[in-house]
């Protein structure tokens, strides 16, 4: 349970960095 809560909050911060800054791919997977 606490695993799956750790990968959703990874994707959603991977979604908000990605529309913040398409052009700086610092993290990107």
């Amino acid at each position: 349970m606490f695993e799956q809560t750790l990968i959703v909050i990874g994707q959603s911060l991977l979604s908000v960095k990605r529309s913040q800054s398409k052009n700086t791919p610092l993290i990107d997977f």
